[in-house]
């Protein structure tokens, strides 16, 4: 991109050395020059505040203390949601998932598959914009979601999500007709970061999860069974130990073959994943990056 910049650059010749942009650390300083500019205020809370009532209809709720949380959506795409929730598409998945390292605030989006069109597109239904990662946090985005759209109420769609205690607990308590999956990227990573923990050599952690990946599956709960009996005996005591304490249990509700089965979300190569909302994370990642570049545009364009 910064060289697509320099290469586009049109200018009149003698004015090169003071506009075309010469390094990173140029494109940083106006970047913030033109956000310094463009900014209501200096005050973040009363730029937040400001804009809900200058959009009417797109920021639902704000709270400052003790933690920041805002929720915001449009009105048209809650209503959509509303009516696509209604029907009885066995290919619906909705999830919901944090994205990281954006400025001081975590976002989580809750992300659904538009059945009515042949693409069955991912679109983003509600953001909550958030400090720090509590239950409550995530309760209090549920709580406007079933307020803003009824039928989320009722629906028994499947919803996709890590394992994050925080998450799956403010779900369960305010949406209890969702079905849960897990994403099996995500437990597998979690076995890796465990075995690295415990010093498993790198062909000793790719066997384990193969292992694991084996399990999940499995075409039936008693196949499953069966399958954990003979991998007990040649698993690694510590293992056994943290995978009946914190994966089994998941895998008979949430994340077996079987149960994916039921809902039509079941992949034979990846099971289920919520790759959907990382592909939406990558998306915001890259727009907050190339913003500098957008600056360029504005400035010197």
């Amino acid at each position: 991109m910064y060289k697509q910049e320099i290469g586009n650059m049109k200018c009149d010749p003698s004015l090169v050395a003071v506009q075309t942009p010469r390094n990173m650390k140029q494109l940083r300083n106006l970047r913030f020059k033109c956000l310094n500019k463009s900014r209501i205020s200096h005050d973040a809370l009363y730029n937040l505040h400001d804009i809900a009532y200058d959009i009417p209809g797109f920021v639902w709720k704000i709270t400052t203390f003790p933690d920041l949380l805002c929720i915001v959506g449009i009105q048209e795409i809650l209503e959509e949601a509303d009516r696509v929730f209604e029907i009885p598409d066995s290919l619906q998945l909705l999830s919901y998932d944090t994205t990281f390292q954006l400025g001081d605030f975590y976002v989580s989006p809750l992300i659904m598959r538009h059945c009515l069109f042949k693409e069955r597109p991912c679109i983003p239904v509600m953001f909550l914009i958030h400090e720090r990662k509590y239950t409550q946090t995530h309760q209090e985005m549920f709580k406007e979601c079933v307020t803003r759209i009824p039928s989320l109420k009722k629906t028994n769609h499947p919803l996709v999500t890590d394992r994050e205690k925080a998450i799956t607990n403010a779900i369960i308590e305010e949406c209890p007709t969702l079905k849960l999956v897990y994403c099996w990227n995500h437990v597998f990573r979690d076995i890796r970061m465990w075995c690295r923990k415990h010093g498993a050599p790198s062909a000793d952690i790719s066997i384990y999860v193969e292992s694991v990946r084996r399990l999940f599956h499995s075409v039936s709960k008693q196949k499953y069974q069966k399958q954990l009996k003979e991998s007990l005996t040649v698993w690694d005591a510590a293992f056994e130990d943290y995978y009946m304490k914190n994966i089994h249990s998941d895998v008979t509700k949430s994340i077996g073959r079987w149960i994916l089965e039921e809902k039509g979300v079941y992949s034979p190569y990846s099971g289920v994943t919520n790759n959907q909302s990382e592909g939406f994370n990558r998306y915001v990642h890259s727009y907050n990056c190339n913003w500098s570049y957008y600056c360029i545009l504005i400035i010197v364009g």
